[in-house]
């Protein structure tokens, strides 16, 4: 705050400073969530009041069913996933269980590697839309990677629970792939390490998918 007053003066905010310069003949009364700071050299000759009382804060409306919808639709996309492509599905989930380290290294060169090259194709003006082309297949690739962790973690969840090989049924599956969804959602929110366990979920199952894809293009190469 920078101003010059000759009366009384009242503020009202979220968070108010007094700023060296200021220069109030009179009281000095605010509103404020939280108390007013004043700095060093800021001349208020009369007394500061504090009124009791709470600023509204700003409310987001849309953010309570977001995160459902959200888990809703990622379920969508693994049940669509598992629909479409059930083989490469359950060949990348296998990839994940005998080749956690490969998939895990491969996964973050590709999440880490891809950005700077799109980078470098728009600023070359000319190569903007390849940088587009490759920005969308790398969006579905993140989000296919997670689903296919996220099916990891289902799958294993599934056969603890029938204590036998996983079983091959669709609907089981996506049942499953629901409760690891909830799953991971509640290790984000371990304080410190549940954003890195998530990020490795998301690059192991990137990694994993493309151990598959060239494993199958060499066998039919």
């Amino acid at each position: 705050m920078l101003f010059r007053s000759t009366g009384n003066v009242h503020l009202f905010g979220a968070v108010i400073e007094v700023l060296p310069s200021a220069r109030i003949e009179g009281n000095l009364t605010y509103v404020s969530n939280t108390p007013i700071k004043i700095h060093p050299g800021a001349r208020i000759s009369g007394k500061v009041v504090r009124e009791p009382g709470q600023l509204p804060t700003l409310q987001m409306p849309g953010w309570p069913p977001f995160r459902p919808l959200l888990m809703f639709g990622l379920l969508a996309a693994g049940a669509l996933l598992l629909a479409l492509f059930p083989r490469f599905t359950t060949s990348a989930v296998q990839t994940v269980r005998t080749s956690p380290l490969g998939s895990l290294g491969l996964g973050v060169a590709i999440f880490f590697s891809l950005p700077p090259v799109m980078l470098l194709l728009v600023i070359t003006i000319i190569g903007i839309p390849i940088a587009l082309m490759l920005a969308g297949l790398y969006a579905i690739a993140l989000l296919a990677g997670f689903l296919v962790a996220a099916f990891f973690v289902g799958d294993h969840l599934l056969k603890a629970a029938r204590k036998r090989a996983v079983p091959g049924r669709y609907w089981a599956r996506v049942g499953m792939l629901a409760i690891a969804l909830i799953a991971l959602w509640l290790v984000r929110h371990i304080p410190y390490v549940g954003g890195l366990l998530i990020l490795a979920a998301l690059t192991v199952g990137l990694g994993a998918m493309a151990l598959q894809a060239f494993s199958h293009y060499s066998t039919r190469a």
